[in-house]
């Protein structure tokens, strides 16, 4: 039976609970939830289907691959979206981002969990899904001057599993 995961930075505390904290108030003030299934994250390679029998090789294949990258930073600056539903922190593009996860999906590529993904465009996921257009348009306008500017630390990389009705983080491992 396949299972989903996918691989990514987890936004460390306390950053992690400032942003959840947001989507919380997304249920009482939109009556939308879908992000909140996931914590924060900035997505390295893409959600993928494994073979439950396959888990402990796609672990040490993350592992591996993690052993070859250094710790870093990001940067988190201004709310954008991907028109008419997605609403997201806008990540700063960076030589250490990029190197991370092209690292990540070499590995991922190699080891036949998935492939190269071309597009990249960094983010932290605020609301998505479950929008329809008049409530996007309304948040978007609510949360476009929302200032958001913080530098976060990299300091590991996670592989999330999905339990049939979240994610959850499965395993991280700590970057040199």
């Amino acid at each position: 039976m396949k299972k989903l995961y996918f691989v990514a930075i987890a936004l460390p505390s306390p950053t992690k609970e400032e942003i959840t904290g947001l989507k919380e108030g997304f249920i009482k003030k939109y009556g939308i939830r879908h992000a909140l299934k996931s914590p924060p994250h900035i997505t390295l390679h893409m959600p993928m289907r494994v073979e439950a029998d396959r888990e402990v090789e796609l672990i040490k294949k993350v592992k591996n691959a993690c052993r070859k990258l250094t710790k870093g930073k990001f940067q988190l600056r201004g709310i954008s979206s991907f028109p008419p539903r997605t609403v997201f922190i806008d990540v700063l593009k960076s030589d250490w981002l990029e190197n991370t996860r092209m690292v990540i999906q070499r590995a991922m590529q190699e080891g036949g969990f998935g492939k190269l993904d071309d597009h990249f465009h960094p983010h932290v996921t605020l609301m998505t899904r479950d929008v329809n257009r008049e409530t996007y348009a309304r948040a978007f306008q609510d949360l476009k001057d929302l200032i958001f500017d913080d530098e976060v630390p990299g300091n590991e990389i996670t592989l999330f599993k999905h339990d049939g009705k979240q994610w959850k983080e499965l395993e991280s491992f700590e970057l040199a």
